[in-house]
């Protein structure tokens, strides 16, 4: 029996609320305006957005705010989270493979490895291909993608599963395991289905929401030949972090894969 996570946009915004979302957007500001040339407020599009954190962090700065998902119920979260706050913010449900929204942003955004919903070459062209249509001409779009040592090695997938994690907010206490040793991995196709248990407690009781979402890992290297296929764009950086000047390479500081990508 399976319940679908992202129809449940609550206990996913607490599952994931120990991201520093203030201290990212920083980083992810730092950049964009060292291409844009100028700190003055923007234009932001967040992809595969749910909650939309990243863009209400962004809003909070006079930057108009937009965010997409595929999802209507994190739509409507995000929605709801944004009029909480007296932020505005535009929201769009659709295809971050296939959306057309009829303007250019000075940075685009797909955070939290939601790039790993991309399960074929096919589906990140035509995704980078949508990204190049919507980036204005000194934009940047920020991918935060799994570093590739989480899962490359000699014989099965050798990590990549997270440890458990616990977050608790409003007395909504939420424990999540994301992934076990043993699920199901095609080497080949670099697809793997994560098996996800949350854990809820609260004053009403408790409950286990459960969940098997496929997810792809992807190389720096295919990443570059991605983007190149996809034409007009270019890798301009790659980062293993958003704190300053930690490079992607195999250092222990380097935990995650950031790309920085420019129009050409």
């Amino acid at each position: 029996m399976s319940d679908p996570i992202y129809d449940r946009p609550g206990l996913y915004d607490v599952a994931f609320g120990f991201r520093d979302v203030n201290s990212e957007r920083d980083a992810l500001l730092e950049w964009a305006d060292a291409r844009r040339g100028t700190s003055a407020p923007g234009r932001l599009l967040e992809l595969a957005a749910g909650p939309a954190d990243h863009a209400l962090a962004f809003a909070e700065l006079g930057w108009h705010a937009e965010a997409l998902d595929l999802a209507p119920a994190m739509v409507e979260h995000a929605r709801a989270h944004a009029a909480r706050r007296r932020l505005p913010l535009t929201l769009h449900t659709g295809d971050m493979t296939a959306f057309a929204l009829g303007d250019t942003y000075d940075l685009v955004l797909l955070m939290l490895t939601s790039a790993s919903h991309l399960y074929t070459l096919d589906a990140m062209i035509a995704h980078l291909r949508c990204v190049a249509a919507h980036l204005a001409p000194r934009g940047t779009y920020v991918m935060e993608m799994t570093h590739p040592r989480d899962f490359l090695g000699r014989g099965p997938r050798p990590t990549g599963v997270s440890a458990p994690w616990r977050e608790e907010r409003a007395g909504l206490v939420v424990e999540t395991t994301w992934g076990h040793a043993d699920d199901p991995y095609d080497p080949i196709a670099q697809v793997f289905e994560a098996h996800i248990e949350l854990r809820v407690s609260s004053e009403h009781g408790t409950e286990t929401v459960r969940d098997v979402v496929r997810m792809r890992d992807w190389t720096a290297t295919e990443m570059e030949a991605a983007v190149r296929l996809a034409g007009g764009l270019r890798v301009a950086a790659r980062r293993g972090d958003f704190a300053a000047k930690v490079p992607l390479d195999g250092s222990e500081a380097s935990w995650r894969m950031l790309l920085e990508i420019e129009r050409i």
